[in-house]
């Protein structure tokens, strides 16, 4: 009987026997940063001085089951990359040796060395040994075909850390060891020694796969059942595990990658909205691991991967627009509900997610009645009240709240009209009453940038009324300290009780940002700067003749009265 696992120790030399290498399309693309290189580098030196053989621990392969000497790569794509990379440098820094005047035997003994380096790099036809992930794939093999340098015209898109911690940096290592020879002979027994060193004296232990071996057993038991790869990569497996499976890899490999573009370009976490996008599907809080969740539905025979991956995309882009609503098409007929829905965001308030993104699969903004309109608003309002009176109350029991919108997940399918009134009266038994809102209001203190701008702003709408809106852009408006952070003349009283009274809310106001007045006293800054402000929070301190600690506890306490009205349950 076949194993189904072998494990044998390879040198590079002997690993590298006209195989083909390929990166999974659900592995990570390279990551190593320039300290996991230099790190390499100094082993891979240290072993040259030492002559001993320099061990790189365990590479695990599984074999293609339609191609001979073709592997996937389930662990080691970190070290053979930079291995490859490495041999790739040598080759030519050998060839620019050949421009130095040498003698046609020496140059002999230089196209030798070059042709051994071809054997680690590409084949006859030009094909890598090694295939990255199409992220990285074209800037990879025109490295390899031609020398780095040549390479970094911007034409190949690639990450950093490919190309400035690996090439770049292993460069500009082998070209300063290079200065220190004093000819070209020295270079070229250097390039030699170096290149032996890695193909002869480097060793994995490689293990073996067989090509029946399950492949989402293999990585996810190898990497500890997810203790070392996070969601993201294991669900990433998950899914090409049953592309390849139900041989839809290249219809998978496009939706894949738009879904990631999205998450990349709004700096959205993957983990994040598979755990929101499951619960808004499922209307039940995860428990347990959420990638074994994941694993359990999408091994259901029924389930075609392809058309999973669209409800996904379909999802996430609603998810999106629910995070970073400003501005966006969906929300262009309701105004109200973008500005709370941004409110929301603000606040961080990702209990309430996994409904909101149920609430809006449902229909269309254009397909929802004026009158659940108003109802959805009405609860977005609370939504909205009942996050931020949590934080300035500290009850935060993110448990129970995502319970309790994970029903509402699943109640929303219903009648929304008679759900959405039932919802608001629960939301209502969680919030902390007007009389605690008001006096934890009183106390609060924050040097949180965004959440005191939120609260000083929606203090100011409703201040405002039906005056001309307050720009809410940060370009031009910005946080006054009134007692200010750095203590300069005719501040002295304040100093016993300036760090802790510095960041209260009573001490904080609007003001344009070309009218931020820092340390000048507190008369001054009334005279020169508070008198020209249109922000009605800061004209009103024109009313105060002195600034102190009785002023800024009275200022807070007036400014948590008209709280209870900003933030209504």
């Amino acid at each position: 009987m076949k194993k189904l696992v072998d494990a044998n120790s390879y040198t590079v030399h002997n690993m590298f026997n006209k195989r083909y290498f390929f990166i999974p399309k659900f592995q990570r693309t390279f990551a190593w940063k320039k300290e996991h290189v230099d790190d390499f580098w100094f082993d891979l030196k240290t072993s040259i001085e030492t002559k001993k053989y320099h061990f790189l621990g365990s590479i695990v392969l599984q074999e293609d089951s339609k191609k001979d000497k073709h592997l996937f790569v389930y662990d080691g794509q970190q070290r053979l990359t930079v291995i490859v990379a490495l041999i790739s440098v040598i080759k030519f820094e050998l060839s620019k040796l050949m421009n130095e005047g040498i003698s046609s035997q020496f140059a002999t003994h230089i196209q030798e060395l070059i042709s051994k380096t071809n054997r680690f790099l590409y084949d006859k036809k030009e094909f890598p040994y090694l295939i990255l992930t199409s992220y990285n794939r074209k800037y990879f093999k025109e490295c390899l075909l031609h020398s780095y340098n040549d390479a970094e015209t911007g034409k190949y898109r690639t990450n950093d850390f490919l190309r400035k911690c690996v090439f770049k940096n292993l460069t500009q290592k082998i070209e300063e060891e290079l200065e220190l020879c004093e000819n070209v002979s020295k270079k070229y027994q250097s390039l030699k020694l170096l290149f032996t060193a890695i193909t002869e004296k480097t060793y994995f232990v490689l293990i073996s796969a067989d090509k029946h071996f399950s492949a989402a057993t293999l990585f996810e038991t190898l990497n500890f059942r997810g203790a070392i790869l996070g969601v993201s990569d294991l669900f990433k497996s998950l899914v090409f595990s049953k592309a390849i499976e139900q041989r839809k890899q290249r219809d998978v490999d496009e939706l894949w990658k738009e879904i990631i573009e999205i998450l990349d370009q709004q700096k959205i976490s993957l983990t994040d909205f598979l755990r929101h996008f499951w619960i808004s599907q499922n209307a039940k809080i995860v428990e347990g691991s959420l990638y074994k969740i994941f694993r359990r539905e999408l091994e259901e025979d029924n389930v075609k991967i392809e058309t999973y991956l669209k409800k996904m995309n379909k999802s996430l882009k609603i998810y999106v627009d629910i995070l970073k609503p400003k501005n966006k098409a969906r929300w262009k007929n309701n105004k109200k509900m973008e500005s709370i829905l941004v409110a929301i965001s603000k606040l961080k308030a990702k209990e309430s997610y996994p409904f909101l993104l149920s609430l809006f699969l449902q229909k269309t903004t254009e397909e929802i009645s004026t009158e659940e309109k108003k109802a959805i608003n009405k609860l977005l309002s609370l939504i909205e009240s009942i996050a931020f009176r949590l934080i300035i109350c500290k009850k935060t029991s993110s448990y129970e709240l995502e319970k309790i919108f994970a029903e509402f997940s699943k109640r929303i399918h219903n009648d929304p009209l008679v759900e959405i009134e039932s919802m608001i009266k629960t939301l209502k038994k969680i919030a902390p009453d007007d009389r605690s809102f008001e006096r934890d209001f009183s106390e609060y203190s924050s040097s949180n940038f965004n959440i005191s701008f939120y609260i000083l702003y929606k203090l100011e709408k409703l201040n405002r009324g039906r005056q001309e809106a307050l720009s809410d852009n940060r370009a031009e408006i910005t946080i006054e300290h009134i007692m200010p952070k750095k203590l300069g003349h005719g501040w002295a009283r304040v100093i016993n009780y300036h760090k802790e009274f510095l960041n209260k809310l009573g001490n904080l106001t609007l003001l344009s940002n070309g009218l931020n007045v820092t340390n000048k006293t507190f008369n001054k800054k009334k005279e020169d700067f508070y008198k020209k402000s249109t922000v009605t929070l800061t004209i009103g301190l024109i009313a105060y003749s002195q600034w102190r600690k009785s002023e800024i506890v009275a200022r807070q306490k007036e400014m948590a009265r008209i709280a209870v009205s900003a933030w209504p349950i």
